[in-house]
């Protein structure tokens, strides 16, 4: 295994081990993502845009517009503040100095440090919509442009 598997493999168990010290952390995220889609619900049926299904040129509910695009947000925002998180995290906690003198560079210890985040933020994005297409009937279309659309943005 090359030096970059290495390291992207023990920062992955580094931070899955740290995650699953706090338990109730996953089912906490798992309740705010079910009231927010809740609340997300109930308001998309109050303000469902008159011409909404025409200018977006999309056969799309607003419910549906915005469940996807939180949990696009989510994987984003998890993209752009997870790396200088994790450097604030190694500098208070001490760590910096002995994780840039490791043989790996600095930009791989970088990535691998916020490969954890990132997976969690896509699949909390994935359930989110998942959870919204069985739990509050958003309809899903999948198609070849669509799949190359998410494996794009991911």
């Amino acid at each position: 295994m090359s030096a970059a598997g290495v390291a992207l493999s023990a920062y992955l168990r580094r931070d899955w081990a740290i995650a699953r010290s706090y338990r109730l952390g996953f089912a906490l995220q798992l309740i705010g993502g079910l009231v927010a889609l809740y609340v997300i619900f109930q308001v998309s049926k109050l303000v469902e845009p008159k011409g909404f299904h025409a200018k977006a040129n999309l056969d799309a509910t607003y419910f549906a517009w915005i469940v996807v695009g939180l949990g696009v947000a989510r994987l984003v925002d998890s993209a752009l503040a997870s790396p200088g998180v994790r450097v604030r995290s190694e500098q208070s906690t001490g760590t910096l100095e002995a994780v840039l003198a490791t043989p790996i560079s600095p930009g791989l210890a970088l990535l691998a440090g916020s490969a954890y985040d990132v997976a969690r933020a896509a699949l909390q994005g994935v359930i989110l919509i998942l959870i919204g297409a069985l739990g509050f009937g958003m309809h899903l279309h999948f198609s070849v442009w669509s799949f190359l659309a998410a494996v794009g943005a991911a």
